[in-house]
């Protein structure tokens, strides 16, 4: 059985070219649009990231 940590490591493995690729800033969107873009795209990763920790912990509790 994998632990949480095995867990979140095997997603951000998945996950890895996409972060091996740098956020490029568009030619016609200005430095305040990239900027909220970049946190937008930061927030939806953080959410999805706690779904998932939120799931395994239903799933722990479950368990034991």
């Amino acid at each position: 059985m994998e632990t949480e940590k095995e867990n979140i490591d095997s997603l951000d493995r998945q996950k890895s070219p996409r972060f091996l690729q740098p956020i490029q800033k568009r030619e016609e969107e200005s430095s305040s649009e990239f900027a909220s873009r970049v946190l937008r795209d930061m927030a939806r990763q953080a959410k999805k990231r706690r779904e998932v920790r939120e799931q395994q912990g239903d799933s722990d509790g479950q368990d034991s």
